[in-house]
């Protein structure tokens, strides 16, 4: 008798965006609920990261509104400086972030490895999150510096504590008054803030020399140059999927929708209506088909929800 071979199913690349579409490679990262992984195309053989979340986790950590928040803006972000968007979509499990892969890995595996980095590459990393978050500024996006257990404390840290610095290793006087100014209370005074804080930025002395007008088009030399022979992810993560992980991630069919009960209501229990919520608020994202994405973000609402309505909030937070 002939051997029986496991034959992939073909793969129909012009339906909509899902996991079927990409070949899953190494692990290279993990959050609190979310992993990282990197991903081929099957249809381009380009390399994305795969960020994927699993929902469960995500209710139990009440982190549905940041997950369906950083969807939402990473949307309408496209800047060489930052790590883009490019499908979004979901399982019965899962949700799924396929984005531009970065092969430098991250700041934290790089500080765990050399203890600290010299000034003169921060100066250019400086420059460069300068440049982006100049860009999110533009889009009304902003991001949040300060952490805390509670908003009294977060309050009274960015009110009150005072700013020290190590004496090792020694820090330029130049680079001790940029952190200063970026850190000044007084947003009117605060370097950055808006355009003409920004100018005052790109002329401070310790940027200087940094060479603005072609930072973000990727052709200034970086002082760090990814080798694509040499791995600069922490290898435990690609361990841990293998030897660790309960339900390791693989393509799985989805289920068929749930029909709503005789009232046009989808069913209460609050469970299954977070979950209905992230089905229907994290929806597909296909960077190759703007009129599709148009389209599915104008879609009315399907789902009647008991929740207290919040007030409008105009800039988004990551």
């Amino acid at each position: 008798m002939g051997n029986v071979c496991c034959k992939e199913e073909p793969v129909d690349l012009l339906s909509e965006v899902e996991l079927s579409h990409f070949v899953l490679l190494r692990s290279v990262g993990k959050g609190a609920f979310g992993k990282v992984r990197v991903v081929q195309h099957k249809g381009t053989k380009k390399l994305y990261a795969l960020k994927y979340i699993n929902k469960d986790k995500c209710i139990q950590m009440k982190a549905m509104e940041n997950i369906i928040s950083e969807r939402r803006l990473l949307e309408h972000i496209n800047y060489n400086l930052i790590v883009n968007l490019r499908y979004a979509f979901q399982d019965d499990e899962n949700l799924f972030m396929i984005l531009d892969l970065m092969l430098g890995g991250d700041l934290r595996f790089h500080l765990d490895r050399s203890g600290h980095l010299p000034e003169k590459y921060v100066q250019f990393y400086a420059a460069e999150i300068a440049s982006s978050l100049n860009y999110l500024h533009s889009k009304n996006i902003i991001h949040r510096p300060f952490r805390a257990k509670s908003n009294e404390e977060l309050q009274r840290m960015i009110i009150h504590d005072t700013v020290d610095f190590p004496k090792e290793p020694k820090v330029s006087s130049d680079a001790i008054h940029f952190i200063r100014e970026l850190l000044t209370r007084d947003i009117d005074k605060r370097i950055g803030v808006g355009e003409l804080g920004f100018k005052r930025l790109k002329k401070h002395p310790w940027l200087q020399h940094t060479c603005w007008d072609i930072l973000s088009s990727k052709t200034v030399g970086a002082p760090f140059i990814p080798d694509e022979k040499r791995s600069n992810f922490d290898p435990t993560h690609e361990l841990e999927e293998v030897l660790l992980e309960d339900n390791p991630l693989k393509v799985k069919k989805r289920s068929p929708p749930r029909e709503p009960s005789t009232d046009g209501m989808y069913p209460t229990t609050a469970i299954m209506k977070d979950k209905q919520l992230l089905e229907e608020k994290f929806i597909i994202y296909d960077y190759t088909k703007p009129e599709e994405n148009q389209k599915r973000c104008s879609l009315p609402s399907l789902v009647t929800y008991s929740h207290k309505p919040k007030k409008k909030v105009e800039n988004f937070f990551f």
